[in-house]
């Protein structure tokens, strides 16, 4: 019987650079800001400096969200 199914979603089958994008834009819009290919560089830049000291142990979930 299988109990787990293991799926590598790291831009195999989702593209997380395209969700980003979307999903940044989306909110900038919803909250009447503006959106430019500068502000998603910026924004892509931050979060995967977060993910890395996140992977690093150097900060908590908690102190990101």
């Amino acid at each position: 019987m299988i109990t787990t199914i293991f799926l590598d979603l790291d831009d195999t089958l989702f593209s997380f650079q395209q969700a980003e994008q979307v999903a940044l834009e989306e909110t900038m819009r919803h909250y009447t800001l503006p959106y430019s290919d500068e502000i998603l560089a910026l924004y892509s830049a931050g979060n995967d400096a977060q993910w890395k000291l996140l992977e690093q142990g150097k900060v908590q979930r908690s102190e990101i969200g």
